[in-house]
């Protein structure tokens, strides 16, 4: 299917006149018209499908973080069942009320006919994993339940569904991420014995309970577990959920946390309960990095190259995105990985440059994704 644009989804799912999307109308009817739930299913997976939340290079579940290179799209998608919210029974309403709430860029009415789906748009994309409760509880104040199984994973698939009524707003809110007040203790489980105990005071004793207790360090091949069981650490030690993502990305870069590990982490220490002490425990902070060193006379400091040029928030960035398209389409390309920054290494220059070309296409001016516009200055900076 290749990347779609905003605009482009929506001008397929209004009116699809090209391939894959053409045949969908005929599997639509054929799927509405089913009966029998196995029958369903089976039609259902005729459909091509995309990923609204991110571009992902491949969803092989063996792929390494480099190899499925994840570039959020700024967007979550929402689904509403019918069946879940009694008070509802026409779908075409249902998606009109949904593109009513200012944070939804696109409303559309799901494959079956008796749901809708809808495109939240996230002010900090980058901190997918961190919306996920705050999306919940938004439309839970509402009184609409969102299906639970649905919008959790940003590389998650959805089946492209033709909806000659799908709702593409021109201006749409982006909703901030919200600090969560701390779980109340009184909705987590009761604790066994074994698990009424605290896992350390500070970060570093977290550090060495994660490494003795679970065998887990921080390297290559372990890092999924090594993060799973230090979230777990910090939240059961009564840490609010937000801390625990602020103290662990003070640890490693939100960009390279490629899975649900700390989500993960969270989720098991609310199961098994967190430990209430009876004194204030110090503050869940990791330590501050030591100053570097200064480089000697005879040593040159390491530089990082910086994107020239930049341009301002909230300017339009179309005579910026069509030079760099235009540079990087009559430069023979490196074969081998590209370091862009302390944090970053390319090691597909061809798909990164047609990501960020497209997301920087698809958002031009927004202020939130800048960081795409710079990424790729900064890249034919380093090239030059």
């Amino acid at each position: 299917m290749g990347i779609l644009t905003l605009q482009e989804l929506h001008q397929q799912l209004v009116n699809p006149d090209r391939e894959p999307f053409i045949q969908t109308v005929n599997i639509i009817k054929r799927l509405r018209a089913a009966d029998n739930e196995k029958e369903q299913k089976a039609i259902k997976g005729e459909l091509p499908a995309f990923t609204p939340g991110a571009m992902v290079d491949t969803k092989e579940a063996k792929a390494t973080p480099e190899q499925k290179n994840i570039r959020y799209s700024g967007f979550m998608q929402v689904d509403i069942d019918l069946q879940d919210n009694k008070n509802m029974n026409d779908a075409d309403a249902v998606r009109d009320k949904l593109a009513g709430i200012p944070y939804i860029a696109l409303a559309a009415i799901s494959a079956r006919g008796k749901g809708v789906w809808g495109l939240v748009a996230l002010a900090e994309p980058e901190k997918f994993m961190q919306y996920i409760d705050q999306v919940h509880g938004y439309f839970k104040d509402a009184r609409v339940t969102l299906d639970n199984s649905k919008g959790k994973n940003p590389t998650e698939l959805r089946y492209f569904t033709p909806d000659p009524g799908a709702i593409l707003k021109t201006k749409y809110e982006l909703m901030p991420l919200l600090r969560p007040p701390p779980a109340s203790i009184a909705k987590v489980k009761p604790m066994t014995p074994r698990h009424n105990q605290p896992t350390g005071s500070t970060f570093a004793d977290l550090q060495k309970w994660v490494n003795e207790t679970t065998g887990f360090y921080f390297e290559p091949g372990q890092r999924h577990y090594y993060l799973f069981w230090l979230a777990y650490a910090i939240r059961k030690n009564g840490a609010s959920e937000s801390d625990v993502y602020s103290a662990i990305y003070s640890l490693i870069p939100q960009n390279e946390v490629k899975s649900n590990c700390i989500l993960g982490g969270i989720n098991h220490a609310n199961n098994k309960g967190i430990y209430t002490p009876q004194t204030p425990l110090q503050p869940i902070v990791p330590p501050q990095p030591e100053a570097l060193p200064q480089p000697t006379a005879t040593s040159e400091p390491r530089r990082i190259p910086e994107a020239p040029e930049l341009i301002k928030k909230g300017e339009n960035w179309h005579d910026t995105i069509s030079q760099l398209e235009t540079y990087f389409a009559n430069i023979e390309l490196p074969a081998e990985p590209v370091k862009l920054n302390q944090c970053s290494t390319i090691t597909n220059i061809h798909k990164f440059i047609e990501g960020h070309l497209c997301t920087v296409k698809a958002n031009n001016g927004n202020p939130y994704f800048l960081p795409y516009l710079e990424r790729l200055q900064t890249l034919k900076h380093l090239l030059n």
